[in-house]
């Protein structure tokens, strides 16, 4: 009875977990600040697709395994691409992605990562190892 219960309460957990939300302003994205006042809007952007890639069927295996190098990789090539307006675009690339996971692809985040590695990343050399 007691394993039952605390299996009840874990997964009673992992869906509060699943369906907590955050709020994320655009100073604390970094509002073309790396760092300032304490607020690291790199780490809040990277927790913003952390979340957003635990939507409707996630990423695939492979994607998984390449997210951290894919999030500081695509943050500073966007952070060059945009500079100061970074932080605005970003927030309407997840608003987006968020709608699209509302109307029902749940499919969003995988295929935009895919895309945006191919578009930002894919011609960097990288030692792809098994």
């Amino acid at each position: 009875m007691r394993n039952k219960r605390r299996d009840l309460l874990d997964t009673e957990q992992a869906l509060e977990a699943k369906r907590a939300v955050k709020t994320f302003s655009l100073f604390e994205l970094g509002d073309g600040r790396p760092k300032e006042g304490g607020i690291d809007g790199k780490k809040n952007r990277a927790q913003v697709l952390d979340r957003l890639s635990r939507l409707g069927q996630g990423i695939s295996a492979a994607q998984r395994n390449d997210f951290m190098w894919f999030k500081d990789t695509w943050d500073k090539k966007m952070l060059e691409e945009h500079g100061a307006g970074w932080p605005a675009i970003f927030v309407g690339w997840a608003q987006r992605l968020l709608n699209q996971h509302e109307t029902g692809d749940g499919t969003a985040f995988s295929v935009f990562m895919h895309e945006q590695s191919t578009r930002c990343v894919g011609d960097e050399v990288a030692l792809v190892v098994p």
